[in-house]
Parts: structure tokens; sequence; C-alpha cells
């Protein structure tokens, strides 16, 4: 009995020594797991280029591969001399509703002068500009969304963010109202704007046809999608963030994360020419993961 008491009171002795120690580490640990730094996606490796794709289906659409959350995040770098990107014009690109959203960072600001396309299908085109953004001429950062319509020709609007940091772009138009966010905020609406003018351009990423200045900065991670998203949609979109997957398979008709390369991701094949523009894994300095 008097060994038994011993070791129980070895025990006490040792609790009571060590007790406020273990509980501090299991606090700690706690802590952590609840961050996420356990969590499998941070140690999961990142998709090879090409690795997610959309699969159309007779029932409907699904992401197929190495999408949810493990796209790489690459980035398309522009060199503002001699780089972009030219999508061929795609009748599964055209639609009187759309929605096209992308991130970008500039290199630097642009106090004056106009401008530098950023993504565009028929910018530099008169009267037939499906639509457009471009770094405006306000001042510091900003992005003007334009289109061309029945009613409203050339309607367009400008954001001003004055930093050199990512920034979720998007544009909507539907029913003749057309609706500009970032950071999937409202920013600019208008209606009543009459229906899109189509036509047969290329998509371009980093300049326009017909331009001779190009854009220098970074760009990520394009869709386009052929209905108005809705705001919830755009807001989801933007807590993804850079790499995100698309959030309506059924309605995309291109997506070009820049994912290495400039292919169509939506199994549409609507596949992009790279010209002097270069991809990078690291997205740099200025992105605050939503």
């Amino acid at each position: 009995m008097a060994m038994r008491r011993s070791k129980q009171q070895s025990a006490m002795e040792y609790l009571m020594t060590y007790g406020w120690a273990i509980l501090i580490i299991a606090v700690v640990l706690a802590v952590l797991f609840q961050l996420g730094v356990f969590s499998g996606g941070n140690f999961t490796p990142k998709a090879q280029a090409g690795a997610c794709q959309v699969q159309k289906t007779a029932v409907g659409s699904s992401l197929v591969g190495e999408c949810q959350g493990q796209l790489p995040e690459f980035v398309g770098q522009f060199n503002g001399q001699n780089a972009y990107i030219s999508i061929p014009d795609s009748t599964t690109i055209d639609s009187a509703a759309f929605t096209v959203s992308f991130w970008v960072k500039f290199s630097q600001n642009f106090p004056g002068g106009c401008c530098y396309s950023l993504v565009n299908k028929g910018w530099g085109v008169n009267d037939q500009r499906q639509w457009y953004f471009i770094a405006a001429d306000t001042g510091g950062g900003s992005v003007r969304y334009g289109t061309d319509t029945t009613i409203g020709a050339n309607s367009e609007y400008d954001y001003q963010w004055n930093d050199l940091n990512w920034h979720f772009v998007t544009g909507t138009f539907s029913g003749g109202t057309m609706t500009l966010y970032t950071d999937a905020k409202q920013r600019q609406q208008a209606s009543g704007l009459g229906n899109i003018l189509m036509n047969t351009q290329s998509i371009y990423v980093g300049t326009a046809v017909g331009y001779s200045s190009y854009f220098p900065g970074e760009i990520a991670d394009i869709q386009v999608y052929n209905t108005s998203l809705s705001a919830n949609e755009i807001q989801a979109l933007y807590i993804e963030g850079i790499g995100g997957a698309p959030v309506r398979p059924q309605n995309l008709t291109g997506w070009w994360p820049l994912n290495g390369d400039s292919k169509d991701y939506s199994g549409n094949n609507n596949n992009g020419n790279t010209n002097n523009a270069v991809f990078s894994s690291s997205r740099g300095s200025g992105y605050t993961a939503p």
C-alpha cells in the first residue's frame, strides 16, 4: 500500500509541475488549428498548368481536375512595351447578357493620357465595342468599364482606387443595365441602354486592336459568362481570390486563369495566343486574400 501511495503521489507531483505547460501547448495547438495551419490544403502541391477543365454534360456542367482551391495562382505579366494576349472571336463568347471578371494590378499610376487596355472585345473599333476594361486617365489607379449599345452607345464608367495593389474587377450587362464592380462592391450602374452591339473582334488582354499602347502590370483569372452574375455570386468569386474556380460553370463561355499559358479552361476551346506576355506563380506584393 505504501508503494501505491508513493506512485500516486509522484503522479500528482508530475501533473502539478508540468500540467500548466501541457495546457499551454494544447491551447496553442488549438489556435493554430483554427487558423488553418494544419489544414491539408496548405500542403497540397499546386496543380500543373492545364490540369483544370470544365466538362459540359447533357445534364449540366461540372468542374473536373485540380480546381477547388488548387488551381495554380499564376498571373500574366505584361511589360508595357509589346506584351499582350489575343483570343479569336467565337460565337460561344458573344451573348446579349454577360459577365466579365478578372484580377488586375497596375505597375504604375496613370496620372494622364488615355488609355491602356486591360481586357476588351472591340475597344478601338468605333461604335462596335462589345465590352472593354481599360486603365483610364482619371489619375491614380483607375479602371473604366464601357460598352456600345443601341441606345446608350459608348456608355462607360470609372472607378479609381489610387494604389498599386491587386483588385478584382467585374462588369455585368443584362436587359439594358450595365454594372461595374470592384472588389465585389457595386461602384456604378446605368439602365435603359438598349441591347449590346455584337462584334466579330478578338478579345485582347494588355492591348487593343489598332493601338500601339501596352498595359504595364499583371492580370489573372479572366472569366466570361453568358449571363449577368448576381452580387452574391460576384462576392463568392472575390472571396475565392486569385486562382478561384468559376461559380456558374453552366454559363461559363471563357476562362483564362493565365495558368502558365493562355488556354481556355472553360471547355469551349477559345484558346488565346501569347505575344511576349510571361506567366509567374508569384503575385508579388499588393495582394491580400479576401
